[in-house]
This record gives structure tokens, sequence and C-alpha cells, in this order.
């Protein structure tokens, strides 16, 4: 029973992240994602907090505090992946600006491709990472469904403002609609 629920809880998990990122494509034309991107300051503070800020704090606590090895592989995964389209729903409960968090999602996805290897091998000498499979969940995950979505909008505005989910929570309408 226990491997049935790990089963359907992963399943879950996938089902949730290619119909968000479907969704978010639904939401934004391709224009959406770059404009809000314009800040490069803003840019750069983000890459900083998420892929050296994170990180060393990571780090700092790995020395101060022994945790059991899952755990701390389980903490300094957290902290080299970021990027993570779970966010999208923090952003969205907070009522900010979707459209440049699904931009900055995008570049954090692609910079963790290089640094989330660079940083397992720092923090974690005995673990590897394989950047190829880390590429094609990311491709298959998050890229490909928000392309499509995005796709399906600039092609079929129409149908994509009808098949495009609502929130559950009330004055959540997603800008660029």
């Amino acid at each position: 029973m226990e491997v049935i629920l790990q089963q359907f809880a992963n399943l879950s998990i996938l089902i949730y992240i290619v119909s968000t990122m479907i969704s978010m494509g639904l939401s934004f034309f391709p224009k959406q994602f770059i404009e809000p991107l314009q800040d490069k300051k803003l840019i750069l503070k983000s890459l900083a907090a998420n892929f050296i800020l994170v990180p060393l704090v990571t780090y700092i606590i790995l020395q101060l505090i022994p945790l059991q090895p899952g755990l701390a592989i389980g903490l300094v995964l957290m902290a080299a992946g970021a990027g993570s389209p779970f966010m999208l729903k923090l952003v969205q409960f907070i009522k900010a600006d979707m459209a440049f968090a699904v931009g900055l999602m995008l570049i954090l996805s692609t910079v963790t491709l290089i640094y989330l290897p660079l940083a397992l091998s720092f923090l974690l000498p005995d673990v590897s990472a394989n950047s190829v499979s880390i590429a094609v969940s990311l491709l298959i995950l998050i890229f490909l469904p928000l392309l499509g979505g995005t796709t399906l909008k600039w092609r079929y505005n129409k149908l994509a403002k009808i098949i495009k989910p609502t929130p559950l929570y009330s004055g959540a309408a997603l800008s660029g609609s």
C-alpha cells in the first residue's frame, strides 16, 4: 500500500507541474515573459539570492548542524535547484507579477542545468548529478508544457481563454488575459 501511495504522490506532483506550466502558457503571450525581465538589476539580485546566498546559508547550516546524510542531500538539492514551478503558486497567491515570475523561473531553471552539478560536487562530493537527466526533466516538465500553452494562446487566444483554469480563490485573476 505504501508503494502505491508513493507512486500516486509522484504522479500527482508531475501532473501539478505540467498543468501549472500549461496554465501559465495559456495566460501569457511570449513577449509578456520577456518584458518584465528587462530589469537587469532585479534579475542579478534574483540570481545572486538563488545561486549564492541560499547555497551559502545551506553550507553554513550543514557545518553547524549535523544532519543525517539523506536530510543533508535533500537540503542541498533544495538549495541548489532554483526555479521551482511551485514558486508560481506562491506568486499567484500574493498577487505579484506572474509574467516576471514565469520568466525568472525559466532563467533560474536554465542556470540550474549548469549550476546544480557544480554545487553538488562542492557541497556533496560523494554525490554526482547527471546534467542530461536534469535537462530532459526540465524540458519535458517545464519548457514544453509552457511552450505548448503559450503557442495555443498565441494561435488560438479565444480557445485559450476558455480552457485556462480559473484560480480557486477570490481576486486572483492572472494578468495578461
